[in-house]
């Protein structure tokens, strides 16, 4: 009647479990709409912090070596003689060998005339000769840095550089620094003037671009054009007349007039989303504390982040696939640790109504306090493995274009699977419903070599020492004898791992025993006995009566089940033998494992 009851019971349960499951899959896309957003939105804000961080550490680096070549000019007076004048040089020489953003840099008298013009030229720094030195007075950024008094800075736009009245071809991005040189007597001598090679800084924003998860990362001036981040027929639309509408301004005024009026923020219209940020780089230069930025022409520049309205719902609904199989396989868990806690509950069932002695109220006790444990310690391994198994398929729909990283991926899931099954297998070898076979096994055969094996997997360092008697046979299963002794084995190898000098050793041997504590019957004969002893980590007299329990451990988090030795206990009682421990913390441990000899062994050679 019980049985039927549960039965029926057990029915209805999943019958509703998968009910709800289905519930929950097509339920409220709007919310995981609206939460996916906000969670891409926070991603995209602070992939632009990082890309300005980058870049205000870009122009601080350009601050300081003005610094320098100021500091070096007012030593050496370069404006003296020519012998002054050629040790400058030298220092503008250096410094173009050892940084990658400076192109040109130049020593202009008070009257506009260059008189140090040092070029990079692709790596190759070199100095211009006299004949090659021009009257620079009519140029704007040296009229502008004339006016500034010590210790104030100059600060052009980023543009286009212009050679003989066009724009140089290819296109050299150009960045302008000076400063007024002065003596030691304070007196004003002319300039100082640095070209920065701006591709560099536009390479390093399009690398770090790259990583933003977004459609379209820009960067642009104050007046909405693009330096990067477009089509190329639509960068540096301001320097010729014919382009003057290829802006970000001109194809997006309103969205523009927000972006233009705000440090940052977030703009949703037009059937996408924008998230921007500022960034200025006077404020940058305003690090450099000897600095003095004069702020007539002041500006800032802009990064503009961009995702359509489509690429959010491909998005989402990546995502919601991923949220609906890992809810699956969660129904499908809870279905699976339900069936199983009916399983032991009827057999719980069974045997109290079938039991008759006093004790099967203790008995009952026990076994629902095993069937909980058992439940529980599945549902934490498995939530793990599926845990583990929902990051990686992030990462194999987020990284389509790395095949190395998904094939990593799909290893890392093909071992929890294994890791999975290997569970499987330790619940049935603990529960003793596993199926059992009957083989004359010579166990010191298979005990060498699985000793032998496992030793040649572990450190130089280690003392092994192996002592297996010849001969030795039991009746009993070979896989399951096999993997209760690797388990051993193997708990002895991590308990030495940090041991100053590791030692481990395995022996088998015949020998005779009476086990008169044991409640199972025929108990006392001829025994093989396996034993593995290390000097490790021991085990505590507080933790020893718990290490058959199932899913105990002490090891690290994913560094064991807690089901090796309710495996080795379950192996051991299936082949109706008796396993014995003795452990000391940080002493090390001794197991002992008593399985009856084959019939036909000999009594005589028991030793």
């Amino acid at each position: 009647m019980w049985s039927n009851t549960l039965s029926r019971s057990s029915l209805a349960v999943v019958v509703a479990i998968i009910f709800i499951i289905v519930v929950v899959l097509f339920h409220n896309p709007d919310r995981l709409l609206s939460d996916e957003r906000a969670h891409l939105n926070s991603q995209i804000t602070a992939s632009l912090d990082a890309i300005k961080n980058d870049l205000d550490t870009d122009l601080q680096h350009l601050a300081y070596s003005t610094l320098f070549i100021v500091d070096q000019a007012r030593l050496h007076n370069p404006f003296g003689s020519s012998d002054d004048t050629s040790i400058f040089a030298e220092d503008f020489i250096s410094l173009l060998t050892t940084s990658a953003f400076f192109d040109q840099l130049r020593l202009i008298d008070s009257q506009g005339m260059e008189r140090i013009r040092a070029n990079y030229n692709g790596g190759d720094p070199s100095l211009s000769d006299d004949d090659q030195l021009q009257n620079k007075s009519s140029r704007y950024y040296f009229q502008d840095t004339m006016k500034l008094a010590e210790h104030e800075v100059f600060l052009s736009p980023l543009d286009l550089n212009i050679e003989n009245g066009r724009v140089e071809q290819p296109f050299k991005p150009t960045l302008r620094i000076g400063m007024p040189s002065f003596n030691y007597r304070g007196e004003k001598e002319g300039i100082i003037m640095i070209n920065v090679l701006a591709a560099a800084l536009i390479k390093h924003f399009s690398d770090r671009a790259k990583l933003v998860p977004a459609q379209q990362v820009s960067w642009l001036n104050g007046d909405g054009y693009w330096f990067a981040g477009e089509e190329e027929s639509k960068l540096w639309g301001f320097m010729y007349e014919s382009t003057k509408n290829n802006s970000f301004a001109a194809l997006h005024p309103q969205i523009w007039k927000s972006i233009a009026t705000a440090e940052q923020g977030t703009i949703t219209a037009e059937g996408g989303t924008y998230l921007y940020t500022t960034i200025s780089p006077y404020d940058a230069f305003s690090h450099a504390k000897t600095m003095h930025l004069n702020t007539a022409r002041p500006y800032k520049w802009k990064i503009i982040a961009y995702y359509s309205d489509d690429f959010i719902h491909h998005y989402t609904a990546e995502k919601r696939f991923s949220s609906q199989l890992i809810m699956l396989l969660s129904g499908l868990l809870l279905v699976a640790i339900f069936l199983l806690f009916g399983f032991w509950y009827r057999q719980h069932l069974i045997k109290v109504e079938t039991e008759k002695s006093a004790s099967k109220n203790e008995q009952e006790r026990l076994r629902m306090k095993s069937t909980g444990i058992i439940a529980g310690g599945i549902a934490h391994e498995f939530n793990n493995i599926l845990s583990a198994v929902t990051a990686n398929l992030y990462l194999l729909r987020t990284n389509s274009g790395d095949p190395e990283r998904n094939m990593r991926a799909l290893n890392s899931m093909d071992r929890l699977v294994e890791r999975a099954t290997r569970l499987v297998k330790y619940l049935l070898t603990f529960s003793r419903h596993g199926f059992r076979s009957n083989e004359q096994i010579n166990l010191s055969k298979l005990a060498a070599t699985v000793t032998q094996l496992a030793i040649e997997e572990m450190p130089e360092r280690y003392q092994c020492e192996i002592n297996i008697s010849p001969d030795i046979e039991i009746i009993g299963d070979n896989e399951k004898v096999s993997a209760m002794l690797k388990e051993l084995i193997s708990n002895a190898d991590d308990a030495i791992k940090n041991s100053a000098q590791p030692q481990l050793s395995v022996k088998l041997e015949m020998i005779e025993k009476n086990f008169e504590s044991s409640p199972d019957q025929n108990q006392t004969g001829s025994f093989a006995m396996i034993t593995v002893k290390d000097n490790g980590i021991g085990i505590s007299e507080e933790n020893l009566p718990h290490i058959y329990d199932p899913f105990f451990t002490t090891k690290e988090p994913g560094k064991g089940t807690g089901l090796g030795l309710s495996a080795v206990l379950g192996t051991v009682k299936v082949h109706h033998g008796e396993i014995e421990i003795e452990s000391r913390e940080n002493l090390g441990s001794e197991i002992r494992v008593y399985l009856p000899l084959s019939p036909q062994e000999s009594p005589s050679d028991v030793a």
